[in-house]
């Protein structure tokens, strides 16, 4: 059940051919989705269209990022993989950075097969932090993909951090951001409690899950004090509908009911 393919590149034949998959080298990857890709000098030109026709590097996430050089050099391990299923890939295709260590870069779903190669859909993606994982999900009979950002993990646990999943869908060659969804976050404040002195930690906790219904999003907000008291819990189920290729929601997330955001940052 995957989507339909924008794109269908021939694949030489192999002498030694087995199976009904077979996969890429990077390079061939980025031939792959971007046709005016040189394989012999490894560079991407400024500009370049997807073979799905897209204008992948006039999004917004590319604003103020930084390449190597023009046209673009690319290296090995830029491109991250991320599993679709039924040999289908997610391929994340590193080419900005910023100085604050964030990147950015196109992102295509793709499946190689003995003969051909498909290009179902081409987006863009930014990451925060340097741990990022993709998948693909299904809510009733679309096929989504999660890229989640992981900017939490190996920090100490009273710094502040944020982790987002970001839902994409293919529609007509484009990967179209559905929505950005917060499964964990850490922040401070102090004076957002009555009768509560000092610098509270307040605590977001998500759990997608992925029904015939939409996305159900299990949300808890903690508040602790300086000594790691309890103050309050806050919980809240909603449910996110893809209609109409757009998300739904059926409430605001609890953080911002929850968060004081013009309380005193410590």
């Amino acid at each position: 059940m995957a989507p339909v393919p924008a794109c269908i590149e021939p694949l030489p034949a192999r002498s030694n051919a087995s199976g009904t998959m077979r996969n890429l080298r990077e390079e061939q990857y980025w031939r792959l989705v971007f046709p005016a890709f040189d394989l012999k000098q490894e560079t991407l030109p400024q500009g370049a269209l997807a073979c799905t026709g897209v204008d992948v590097f006039t999004d917004p996430v590319f604003v103020g990022g930084a390449t190597r050089g023009a046209p673009m050099q690319v290296q090995q391990g830029d491109i991250v993989y991320g599993s679709g299923g039924d040999h289908m890939r997610i391929l994340w295709m590193r080419t900005h950075r910023w100085p604050d260590g964030s990147e950015a870069g196109p992102i295509a779903l793709v499946r190689t097969k003995e003969d051909f190669a498909e290009v179902y859909a081409v987006g863009a993606f930014r990451r925060a932090s340097p741990r990022s994982t993709f998948q693909a999900e299904r809510v009733g009979s679309e096929f989504l993909i999660s890229g989640t950002d992981d900017g939490c993990e190996g920090l100490p646990p009273t710094s502040a951090c944020e982790t987002k999943v970001t839902l994409l869908l293919p529609r007509y060659g484009r990967l179209v951001q559905l929505a950005a969804l917060d499964t964990e976050r850490r922040a401070y404040a102090s004076g957002g409690e009555p009768g509560v002195s000092g610098a509270i930690e307040y605590r977001l906790t998500a759990s997608p899950r992925y029904t015939d219904s939409g996305v159900k999003l299990f949300e808890q907000v903690q508040a602790s004090d300086s000594a790691g008291r309890v103050i309050h819990k806050t919980e809240l189920e909603r449910l996110l509908v893809l209609r109409d290729g757009k998300m739904e929601p059926s409430a605001d997330s609890v953080w911002g009911r929850v968060f004081p955001s013009q309380a005193a940052k410590p």
